[in-house]
């Protein structure tokens, strides 16, 4: 496959040509393309999975535009069939995680707590079994959340465990009742954002399960 600039550049050199640039600009198209001036694909190829985090608050002001990135994902007939709840507050993070603990030995309670990964802000993200494409419509949120994280300087890590710890605890009801969830919506993931504290390399891609069918 390609290397990512060999493409950027590619790209670039076909839209010009198409637009009949003449061949200096198409030069300087190339040239910036291969200095990585694209940000959103810069966004993409740098993104990681963090799981250690700074003890710094995030600014509301940022989780804000977070959200609204959050919601302008595609969804299956626009239906947006998910409810997303932000918790930035630290005590009502402490109250749900002792929540989901509670009933369990220590040793589970301990699992249970770090699942969260320690990061300041948590997203849940719930879908709804009555529209087919929900739990898809969800994915494409938190892809698109996860990118805006990463674009303002958070990290994040997407986290199915603490949802299904939550779903399964005797106290679901009650924390559905903290997230002020509808009753015909079920977490599904939960994704912890923050100031990240770690720096992780890319952990590779299997280039061969894309390929072009000529």
């Amino acid at each position: 496959m390609k290397n990512l600039k060999s493409l950027i550049g590619g790209l670039c050199l076909m839209t010009l040509m198409s637009c009949g640039g003449n061949q200096t600009e198409t030069a300087a198209a190339t040239e910036t393309a291969d200095e990585g001036a694209n940000g959103t694909i810069e966004t993409i190829m740098s993104r990681r999975s963090i799981r250690k985090y700074k003890d710094q608050p995030v600014e509301r002001e940022l989780l804000e535009q977070i959200a609204v990135c959050s919601m302008n994902a595609p969804s299956a007939r626009n239906e947006q069939s998910w409810e997303v709840r932000f918790v930035d507050n630290a005590e009502t993070l402490e109250t749900i995680k002792n929540l989901a603990a509670e009933g369990a030995d220590a040793e589970k309670a301990a699992e249970i707590k770090d699942s969260f990964r320690g990061g300041p802000v948590v997203a849940f993200v719930a879908y709804t079994k009555e529209d087919r494409w929900s739990s898809f419509n969800c994915g494409l949120l938190v892809e698109n959340m996860m990118l805006a994280a990463k674009s303002l300087g958070l990290g994040s890590v997407c986290l199915g465990i603490p949802a299904r710890f939550i779903n399964e605890s005797p106290k679901a009801d009650e924390i559905r009742s903290i997230l002020k969830l509808s009753p015909n919506y079920e977490l599904t993931v939960c994704v912890t954002m923050g100031y990240p504290d770690e720096a992780p390399e890319s952990r590779g891609r299997d280039e061969s399960r894309v390929t072009f069918i000529d």
